[in-house]
This record gives C-alpha cells, sequence and structure tokens, in this order.
C-alpha cells in the first residue's frame, strides 16, 4: 500500500487475510486500486495519441520549411515550430507524471557528482558536503534529475553566478539551488507552482518552453519522493535560493 501512495503502480497485488473486516478492506482497497490504474492508463494512452496527432503535422512543416530558401521569416517559423513540439512535450509529460519509472536507493554524493559533471561547461559553483558521504536516498533517478536540471536551468537563465549545495538534516537532505538573478516576489512564492501561472515580475519561473510548467513539474516530482521544495532569498548571491528537501534512508 505504501508504494502504491508514493506512485509506484508495479508489482504483485497482496492477497487479502486475515478477519473478515481486514479482508473486506483489502479486497475494496484492490478493486480501487484498479480502477485507479485503469483511469491513468486511460489517460496517458489519450494523450499520447493526442500528442502524436500534434506533432505529425508540425513535422510535414518542418520539413517543408527546411526545403525552402532560408530567411529572417523561415527562422522564425523554425523556432515557432520547435517551441509548439517542446510544449507538447511538457503537457504530456506533466499528464503522465513520470510514473512508471522506480525508485532506486542511491549513495547521493556520487550520483549528484556525475549529474552535475554534466553541467561542467556551465560556471556552477558546487559545494560538496563531506558529512554525505555514505547517505543513502530512495528516488527515481531520470525524474529526479529533470527536476533540478529544471532548476537549474532557470537559475542559468536568470543569473550569471550559480551555487549548487547540500546539507544533512536529521530526518531528510537538503539540496540548495542559489543564484544572482532578480528573485522572486514573496507574494507570489506559493502561486508559482500552480500549472500554467505565470509571473508578470522580472522573472518567469519555467524551465518548460515558457508555459507554466516548469516549475510544476518540478513540485510534482518532489512530492512524488514525499518531498518539500521551498522558494528563499538566497543570502550569499542575493537572487533566488531553491531548497529541496527529500527523506533519508
Amino acid at each position: 500500500m505504501d508504494k502504491f501512495g508514493r506512485g509506484v503502480l508495479k508489482g504483485k497485488n497482496f492477497k487479502p487475510s486475515g478477519a473478515l473486516e481486514i479482508r473486506k478492506a483489502g479486497l475494496a482497497f484492490l478493486k480501487m486500486k484498479a480502477r485507479i490504474e485503469k483511469q491513468i492508463t486511460k489517460k496517458t494512452t489519450m494523450l499520447a495519441m493526442i500528442s502524436h496527432d500534434l506533432r505529425t503535422p508540425l513535422t510535414r512543416m518542418k520539413l517543408q520549411l527546411e526545403l525552402m530558401e532560408e530567411s529572417e521569416e523561415i527562422e522564425g517559423l523554425k523556432q515557432d515550430i520547435l517551441t509548439m513540439q517542446q510544449m507538447i512535450n511538457s503537457y504530456l509529460d506533466f499528464a503522465k507524471g513520470e510514473s512508471k519509472e522506480e525508485f532506486e536507493d542511491i549513495l547521493l554524493l556520487p550520483w549528484m557528482e556525475r549529474f552535475f559533471n554534466k553541467w561542467s561547461h556551465v560556471n556552477i559553483e558546487f559545494i560538496k558536503s563531506t558529512n554525505l558521504d555514505k547517505l543513502e536516498v530512495c528516488i527515481k533517478p531520470n525524474s529526479f534529475e529533470r527536476a533540478l536540471s529544471n532548476l537549474i536551468g532557470n537559475a542559468i537563465k536568470y543569473g550569471t553566478k550559480i551555487k549548487i549545495s547540500s546539507k544533512d538534516n536529521s530526518s531528510t537532505v537538503a539540496i540548495i539551488i542559489e543564484d544572482n538573478g532578480p528573485g522572486i516576489d514573496d507574494t507570489e512564492t506559493h502561486l508559482v507552482f500552480k500549472p500554467f501561472y505565470r509571473s508578470d515580475k522580472a522573472r518567469q519561473l519555467d524551465n518548460a518552453s515558457n508555459v507554466g510548467l516548469g516549475l510544476a513539474i518540478t513540485k510534482e516530482i518532489i512530492n512524488d519522493h514525499k518531498g518539500s521544495i521551498y522558494l528563499e532569498d538566497s543570502k550569499d548571491l542575493g537572487g533566488l535560493s531553491v531548497r529541496i528537501e527529500i527523506p533519508k534512508i
């Protein structure tokens, strides 16, 4: 039941046993689980079909543009098509919730080092915490990587200095991403996590084709990990500080 509550749909169903009331409750849970799985499958299949139908004409348009003589107008149309393709992918990813990926127990520090090596071309200060050497967490590696990538992408977009650090708390581990960008107004920190919300301020917290899904997707992923995400002012860099906390094993 705990795995199902965390979004892990795969695995064998248990056979209810024990007292009559317990067996009835177990059977009711299995029926509910089957209905939820069916609805999720139907929704994902429908969205995949819609996505395919939308991608097909966009692909034809892109091929036609490739055959035309280069110009500023043609280049602009190509960028519009690319943006539309990215928007479709963002909508589909948000709706699916990437729930098919399995959780894995990993050593956090080696995983973080491998992940941040992918960003070696960017000027990021990665502060290693030695007390994380043997710390383990349970994550969906691809999903968690996407959440961090969304946040780093936003930091790169709005700041020229970026610092990433980690902290071992009593029951959780925190990953903090800071930048020296314009930050975000305190009145909007509870709004930017909502799907399709776009700030009118200096900073748009969205790295998913500017459709208002980047931070919403990130929050969904962190929630899936039984974690929390906080937006704060960066004391060191003066911009935004995003703090993610997930449970330790």
